[in-house]
Parts: structure tokens; sequence; C-alpha cells
């Protein structure tokens, strides 16, 4: 037979027992003990944990190579006319070259103004469409309406005054308003 488990531990007795009230657990309470930065081993400067890696990369990079980039950053920033100065001088530059050169860079929004303006007060004035409500009893007026336009237009071209509508013969005589005849070889009309 295997020899008998051993007997655990007596529990304390309830006088050695201190009890807590209010006690909050360190995890729930969001007190981090850990530190938040390290120190750089190659500066000796104090830098956030989270960004160390970023920080040791750059630390590691060839020190010549960053010498260049400053250089070449040093240099830049003393050619550079948009930067140093906002980029009026070019703005400047291009205005005034825009000006001279107008079929390269186009109108200047003054002049499509002045053209958009132009053309509304030369522009006769647009007559409402003429739309059928799909009622049937104000079919023959909107069909009068359309041949009084047609008739209009023919008259002011030099025409005969006879209406042309595609798909449609002139109207018969004492047919009533409305009813035309489909033209030979041409589709009909929808009813």
């Amino acid at each position: 037979p295997p020899p008998p488990a051993p007997l655990p531990p007596p529990l304390p007795r309830d006088d050695d027992i201190a009890i807590v009230n209010d006690y909050v657990p360190r995890v729930a309470s969001g007190v981090r003990d850990g530190p938040r930065t390290m120190l750089d081993p190659l500066t000796g400067n104090e830098v956030p944990i989270d960004q160390m890696t970023e920080h040791m990369r750059i630390q590691l990079l060839d020190p010549r190579w960053r010498e260049e980039q400053r250089k070449m950053a040093a240099r830049r920033g003393d050619d550079d006319r948009a930067d140093a100065q906002g980029g009026e001088e070019i703005a400047a530059s291009l205005a005034s070259f825009s000006k001279h050169r107008s079929d390269i860079f186009g109108s200047t929004e003054d002049e499509e103004a002045a053209l958009l303006e132009m053309k509304r007060k030369t522009a006769p004035a647009a007559a409402p469409p003429i739309v059928w409500d799909g009622h049937g009893g104000s079919i023959n007026r909107v069909q009068a309406r359309v041949l009084d336009i047609l008739n209009e237009q023919g008259e002011g071209q030099g025409g005969t005054g006879a209406p042309t509508v595609p798909g449609y013969a002139a109207p018969l005589a004492g047919a009533p308003p409305g009813m035309h005849v489909p033209v030979p070889g041409m589709a009909a009309p929808p009813p």
C-alpha cells in the first residue's frame, strides 16, 4: 500500500488574522510600479520605453550617413525659396507669367464670370418645358402646344410653317385635334 498523503497545514487561528475592509488590489487600481523610461546606453539620456526601439535604431545608424543628411538638409534650407518665403515669390512669378500666356493657363476667374454674364444677357429666356402629366384629358392641350412651338420655329427658319414632328405626318383634314397618321417606314409612336 502507498504511504498516506501528508496532511495540509493547520488553518490559522481567528485571532491571528488581520481583516482589511477597504482593500484594493494593485492591478485593479491602475498603479504601475515598473519604470516608464530607460537610460540610453550610448548617450545616457532618459528615453520612454515605448520609443526605445526607434531611438536605438536612429542611434545605431552610420554616423557619416547622418552627417551627410544634416548637411543636405542645411543646403536645401538655404536654396529652397518656397520654404523660406512661403512660396510668395513663386506665386507672384506664376501670376505674372499667366497674364501674358493665357493660351497655357486659360482665363482668369474674372474673365470667366464676365463671359457667363454676357451669355446670360444675350441668351433668350428659355420657355418652360412642356410636360405631359399622363392624364388622358390633357393630351390634346400638350400636343397643341408642341405643334405651336414647332410652327413658330418653322416660320422663323423660313420654312413652310407646317409642323414637322418625327414619326408623324401632317394632321388629317377634319380629324379631331391630336390625331395624326404615322409616316410609312417609321416606327409608330407609342399610343
